[in-house]
């Protein structure tokens, strides 16, 4: 069984302005970015919501000043992503992120969501089939989405979203027959197992 990496493919619009100071886009893309990580998926409440997160110049603005403010090129992210990835480039030029099967694919491009995905565990992982795979290998370890953090981020939310359909369920219950017994009780058991890898990575974090 396996899951997207993101709930949801983030996809830049049009900021109604334009700024000369590319923080000031932060807001903007927030929404854009659907409150998460482009990178890792992670939703901002973790960090301290829009206050702790970063901005990465996908392109590096140390490389590349001229994109600085260049809103195609602004990721919404965390602080973990941001920092790993720093201003790693594989290339002498903006426009061209790859390079001989090493460099990065952008968020916001469809083909993120086919080279990355999480097992059921919420581990991050590297599909192997697909045409960009090394870059999702290098992706990988120059952005340590192998850390724990990112599964327990993940579980974490897990955990909400499969509350919020055992309350559904629970909500259907108006008599004794309790016609959605076994499925209840199949989401019982799967959120029990999430629980235990939840309790077991924590006490690995915390040492």
């Amino acid at each position: 069984m396996s899951h997207p990496i993101r709930k949801k493919t983030p996809n830049r619009s049009e900021p109604p302005k334009t700024y000369s100071d590319y923080k000031k886009y932060k807001s903007y893309l927030a929404d854009d970015f659907h409150l998460s990580c482009g990178y890792c998926g992670v939703h901002h409440m973790y960090f301290g919501y829009q206050k702790g997160f970063h901005i990465d110049h996908f392109a590096p603005k140390s490389r590349f000043p001229e994109l600085i403010c260049e809103y195609t090129n602004l990721v919404y992210t965390c602080p973990v992503c941001n920092i790993a990835k720093h201003d790693d480039w594989c290339t002498d030029k903006a426009c061209t992120p790859i390079s001989n099967g090493q460099g990065y694919i952008d968020p916001c491009c469809p083909e993120y969501d086919e080279v990355f995905y999480r097992n059921e565990y919420g581990k991050i992982c590297v599909e192997t089939s697909v045409n960009n795979a090394s870059v999702g290998q290098y992706m990988y370890n120059r952005m340590k989405f192998f850390l724990k953090r990112h599964e327990i981020f993940w579980v974490i939310e897990y955990f909400d979203d499969t509350l919020d359909k055992l309350n559904t369920i629970f909500s259907k219950m108006h008599n004794d027959s309790f016609p959605y017994f076994w499925e209840v009780k199949n989401m019982i058991t799967k959120l029990e197992k999430m629980r235990q890898k939840y309790r077991k990575e924590q006490k690995l974090l915390n040492e």
